[in-house]
C-alpha cells in the first residue's frame, strides 16, 4: 500500500486508485437549448444564473426561464437580468421568478407542478443556489452550517423527487472546485458541494437504469468572473499562486458547460488559469494533494515535535540545514505579523497560538500568501493549524524549506525584508497564450488508461480536459 495515494478501492479482488487523466473535448458539442424549452434555475437572484439566462437567450429566439429564489428581486437584479435578456438576439425569453425556497419539500414539489400546469413542460433543471457562511469549522453554530448545506443537499434532493417523471433533457448541479480541493473556512461549503458530485453519480446511474430521463452532470465549477460566488482577494491570491488558477469568463464557462454536458461523465471540475501549472498540480495530487500537510520527516530532535510532551525540543538555536538561523527566521515571522497585527513584537508570544491573536480564516491565508510571495514558498492556510504557534511554523520552516529560505539570510541581506511579491504572468484581467480552461470529469468505475497528448498541442485549444478514474493498481 503507497500511503501517498488518497483514494483506494477494493472490488471484486483488485485494487483501484484514482486519477486525474487528460482527454480531448468534443470539437461540436451540442447546444441544451431549443425553441421554446422551459428551464429551472435555482440561485435565481444570483450571478451565475443571470449568465445562464444571457447564454440562454443568445443561442434560442423563444423560451421560458423560471428563476428560483429565496428573496424577491431587488430594483437593480431585475434591470440585470432585464440587460441580460437584451444582450442576447432572442426576441421572446420570458423570465418567470418564483419565491421558493428549495430546502422546502412541499414547496419545491408545488413550484414544479405550478411549472407543468402553466406552460406544460419542462425540459432542463440547473441547481445554482448556493449559500456562504465562511468561518472556521470550530467557530461555526449548527445554525450556520445548516444555513449552507440546506439549499444544496436538501434543494438537490426534492427537485430529482419532484422532477423524477418528467421527461427532462438535462439535470445540472452547479458544484465548486472546493469539493475537491476545499478551501479554508469552508468545510461545510465543500461537504455541500461534494454532496452534489455524489448525487449527480447516482442520479446518472439512474438515468442509465431508466429510472430517471436527463443527462445528469456535476460541475465543480472555479470563480467567475462575472457571476457565482466571490471570495476575498487574498483566496483569489493563493488560488493562482498554488494552482496556477485564474477566474473565468463567461464566454469560456459557457463553453465548459456545453463540454461537460456532452462528457458521458456525472462529474466535471472546470480551472481556468496557467496550463502547465494546472496540469502539473491537478496531475500531482495523487502524490501530493493541494493544501495538504507534508508528513514531517524523522530528523534531528531539534526540528520535530517531541512525541510525549508535545512541545518543542530546547534547543531552538542550533544551527539547520541550509544555513538558515533559527532566531533570525524566527524574529522575521514575528515581524510580519506584528505588521499584520498592528502589535508590537514584545507583545507577540511565539509559543502562543496564532488563533489567540485573531487569526481566522482571512488573515490566515494573508499570512501565507505573505510568506509565499516573501520567500517563494508554496504554503497553504492550512498549515497554520497544525503548526500553529510562531514557534511551531520556525521549526517546519527549518526542517522543510531550508534551502529555499537560505538565500533570504545571507550576511548582508536585509533581515526579514519582505521583498517584492511574486507578481502573476500577464496583465490584471488579461489571458497569456499559456492559460486555457481545464475541465475535469470524474468517474467512479475503473476505466483503462489513456494518453497524454503533447503539451504543444494543448496550447492550441481554448480548453483541455482531465478525466478521473479508478485504475487498477498492484497492491
Amino acid at each position: 500500500h503507497r500511503a501517498q495515494e488518497p483514494y483506494v478501492r477494493y472490488q471484486d479482488g483488485k485494487r483501484w486508485v484514482r486519477e486525474w487523466q487528460e482527454l480531448s473535448l468534443h470539437p461540436t458539442p451540442a447546444i441544451p437549448w431549443k425553441e421554446g424549452g422551459c428551464y429551472l434555475i435555482t440561485g435565481g437572484a444570483g450571478g451565475l444564473a443571470r449568465l445562464f439566462v444571457q447564454e440562454i437567450a443568445r443561442q434560442v429566439q423563444s423560451a421560458t426561464v423560471i428563476l428560483v429564489g429565496r428573496s424577491a428581486l431587488t430594483t437593480q437584479q431585475r434591470a440585470q437580468l432585464d440587460a441580460a435578456v437584451l444582450a442576447g438576439s432572442a426576441s421572446d425569453i420570458r423570465i418567470d421568478y418564483e419565491l421558493v425556497d428549495v430546502s422546502d419539500e412541499p414547496a419545491v414539489d408545488a413550484l414544479v407542478q405550478r411549472v407543468l400546469a402553466q406552460y406544460g413542460h419542462l425540459d432542463g433543471i440547473i441547481h445554482a443556489a448556493g449559500v456562504l457562511r465562511d468561518s472556521l469549522l470550530r467557530n461555526k453554530t449548527p445554525e450556520q452550517v445548516q444555513a449552507v448545506l440546506a439549499p444544496k443537499v436538501m434543494g438537490v434532493e426534492y427537485l430529482d423527487k419532484a422532477s423524477q417523471q418528467i421527461p427532462l433533457d438535462f439535470f445540472i448541479l452547479c458544484s465548486s472546485l472546493a469539493s475537491v480541493l476545499g478551501n479554508m473556512g469552508q468545510a461545510d461549503y465543500a461537504a455541500a458541494n461534494a454532496y452534489l458530485d455524489a448525487f449527480a453519480h447516482q442520479r446518472q446511474a439512474q438515468v442509465l437504469a431508466g429510472k430517471r430521463q436527463g443527462t445528469t452532470v456535476s460541475i465543480d465549477w472555479p470563480l467567475w468572473q462575472a457571476g457565482g460566488m466571490q471570495v476575498q482577494e487574498e483566496t483569489r491570491q493563493m488560488m493562482r499562486m498554488l494552482l496556477g488558477a485564474e477566474m473565468m469568463g463567461t464566454e469560456t464557462g459557457m463553453r465548459m458547460l456545453y463540454q461537460a454536458l456532452c462528457s458521458g461523465s456525472a462529474q466535471v471540475l472546470v480551472v481556468h488559469g496557467q496550463v502547465e501549472r494546472i496540469r502539473q498540480r491537478l496531475l500531482a495530487r495523487c502524490e501530493s494533494p493541494v493544501g495538504k500537510v507534508p508528513h514531517r520527516r524523522e530528523t534531528s530532535q531539534s526540528s520535530v515535535l517531541d512525541h510525549e510532551s508535545g512541545h518543542m525540543p530546547a534547543s531552538r538555536n542550533k544551527p539547520q540545514p541550509g544555513n538558515v538561523p533559527t532566531d533570525k527566521l524566527r524574529n522575521a515571522l514575528l515581524h510580519i505579523v506584528s505588521r499584520m497585527l498592528k502589535v508590537r513584537v514584545e507583545e507577540i508570544d511565539v509559543e502562543t497560538p496564532l488563533s489567540e491573536y485573531g487569526f481566522d480564516s482571512i488573515t490566515f491565508t494573508q499570512f501565507a500568501n505573505r510568506l509565499n510571495q516573501t520567500y517563494q514558498l508554496d504554503l497553504t492556510p492550512a498549515l497554520f493549524f497544525e503548526y500553529s504557534s510562531l514557534e511551531r511554523l520556525t521549526q517546519y520552516l527549518l526542517e522543510i524549506y531550508a534551502t529555499v529560505l537560505a538565500p533570504h539570510f545571507v550576511e548582508g541581506s536585509p533581515l526579514a525584508s519582505e521583498s517584492v511579491p511574486v507578481a502573476p504572468r500577464g496583465k490584471t484581467g488579461e489571458i497569456s497564450q499559456t492559460e486555457r480552461a481545464f475541465a475535469l470529469t470524474g468517474h467512479p468505475q475503473g476505466m483503462p488508461r489513456h494518453g497524454y497528448e503533447h503539451p504543444s498541442q494543448a496550447d492550441s485549444y481554448p480548453c483541455r480536459g482531465i478525466q478521473r478514474h479508478l485504475s487498477p493498481s498492484l497492491a
